[in-house]
């Protein structure tokens, strides 16, 4: 069995969009996809602004592999910004709750199911590298993930409990275009685990309808 059916809520997905907005509210839709070790990864995601200073945040996510393992994550998150109306260099905070499933059996008729959830929290550190309407828009963030993780995996034999702190850091450089109303992020992004020996790589397309 891969390691990627115990390691999918390691790469948790950021699609925070009033890092990249003015005072304004806006509705974003995105997709993104990346590479973690052999396997890939599928996310979809939704989020509301309002004013550019708070955001609500839902992300849906998949390992896409060849193997007979069904999986989702679900993430639930509020983010707020401080500092991005007075300098370039501005800080966001995150608090929200992830579900991971994932289920595959070891031999016929065994079924193997391992969950993980819990409440989690991230700190940001962005960077604007032009004025706030000016378009293309660049913005650099480095984001640090804790996840207080409670993990059960079920099997016929019995269920076993753990608890485990999972650490995460995020690279990302945004690049917006704005047309109108209409906002589009292209954002290329890393992501280091717990022991930094893993990492993953993926790109963020984002959609945003301002108003």
């Amino acid at each position: 069995m891969k390691t990627i059916f115990l390691s999918l809520i390691y790469v948790t997905s950021i699609f925070s969009q009033g890092m990249y907005l003015s005072k304004e509210n806006a509705l974003s839709l995105g997709v993104m996809y990346g590479r973690y070790d052999d396997d890939n990864k599928l996310s979809l995601a939704a989020s509301y602004s309002l004013s550019g200073s708070i955001d609500f945040n839902y992300i849906r996510s998949s390992i896409v592999n060849d193997e007979s393992i069904s999986n989702y994550q679900n993430e639930y998150f509020i983010r707020a910004y401080i500092l991005k109306e007075k300098s370039p260099v501005f800080l966001s905070g995150a608090f929200g709750y992830i579900y991971q499933k994932a289920e595959t059996e070891l031999w016929n008729n065994y079924p193997l199911t391992d969950i993980q959830k819990g409440f989690a929290y991230q700190m940001g550190l962005h960077f604007s590298a032009l004025k706030n309407m000016e378009s293309p828009k660049i913005v650099a963030s480095i984001i640090y993930k804790h996840f207080n993780s409670e993990e059960e995996i079920r099997t016929l034999a019995g269920t076993m409990s753990d608890e485990e702190i999972i650490r995460s850091i995020m690279f990302e450089a945004a690049l917006i275009y704005y047309f109108s109303q209409v906002g589009i992020v292209i954002a290329p992004r890393m992501v280091m685990d717990n022991n930094l020996d893993d990492h993953f790589y993926g790109l963020n397309l984002t959609f945003m309808l301002r108003h």
